[in-house]
């Protein structure tokens, strides 16, 4: 069942409930809630380093392939 915008017809209007309890948060706390989480940042940063040095590896193992020779 798809809703239509005139189900919302009656709460459309009404004014943004506020908390009596808890102020507002900030914009800088606000904009925490949607950054990365720390540990998958530090996670794909050591994936793409052990990438990196995979292929560095792997574009010199035939130079020293023939260096050993």
């Amino acid at each position: 069942m798809q809703r239509k915008i005139e189900d919302y017809a009656d709460i459309i209007h009404l004014p943004r409930p506020t908390s009596k309890t808890h102020p507002p948060m900030s914009l800088h706390d606000r904009a925490g809630q949607f950054a990365p989480f720390s540990a998958l940042t530090r996670l794909h940063s050591a994936a793409k380093r052990m990438e990196e040095e995979a292929a560095n590896g792997y574009m010199d193992a035939p130079q020293q392939f023939g260096r050993n020779r």
